[in-house]
């Protein structure tokens, strides 16, 4: 199956999206059935759901021009990312919901998801290596970049990235990590 999902997008470069629509829903759907029962392949089973599901909604909203339809596609990759904690997969997944949002018309959209999928990974990449260098303030610092980001666009997958490195670096209790502690509470709050 993995070999089959990573055909579509090179396929797409050479044949129409109306050709590969069907089969790619198929593909996407074949997924979904195995998925529950996958047991240790059941993220990368999950993954490819993402995948397929950003690779349809591209098409939809390019090809098709069916906007409603490649939303639904482009929520479907979304949560599957979220739901293995993929932010390689979130990343795309973004690109592909500011590609949609850029195409429906709503500039706005598109520049926020744009500015969240290139960004939201790198500060908490950032912020996970320098915990584990063991410079706690600066990894406090761009957790804290990152739990912004988090606020507007409220992925869940980033918001438990935060969290654990929360929970590395609470005990030492410097003022970066205790306000990165009252950003996640208010944070938290609001949600």
């Amino acid at each position: 199956m993995e070999q089959t999902t990573l055909g579509y997008p090179r396929a797409y470069r050479s044949v129409s999206a109306f050709a590969l629509l069907g089969p790619a829903y198929g593909t996407m759907n074949v997924l979904v059935e195995l998925a529950p029962d996958a047991g240790e392949h059941r993220n990368r089973i999950v993954s490819m759901i993402g995948q397929m599901g950003g690779l349809i909604g591209v098409m939809l909203t390019l090809d098709v021009g069916d906007h409603e339809a490649a939303k639904h596609c482009l929520s479907i990759a979304a949560r599957a990312a979220q739901q293995i904690g993929d932010p390689e997969l979130m990343a795309f997944t973004l690109g592909c919901r500011a590609f949609h949002a850029a195409y429906s018309g709503d500039d706005l959209a598109c520049e926020r998801l744009v500015d969240a999928a290139t960004v939201h990974t790198a500060h908490i990449d950032l912020a996970e290596g320098f915990i584990r260098d063991r410079s706690l303030d600066n990894g406090a610092a761009h957790t804290i970049d990152a739990l912004m980001i988090v606020a507007s666009t409220r992925h869940a997958d980033s918001l438990r990235r935060v969290e654990a490195l929360y929970d590395i670096v609470k005990a030492t209790r410097t003022p970066a990590v205790r306000s990165l502690g009252e950003k996640l509470i208010e944070l938290k709050a609001t949600a």
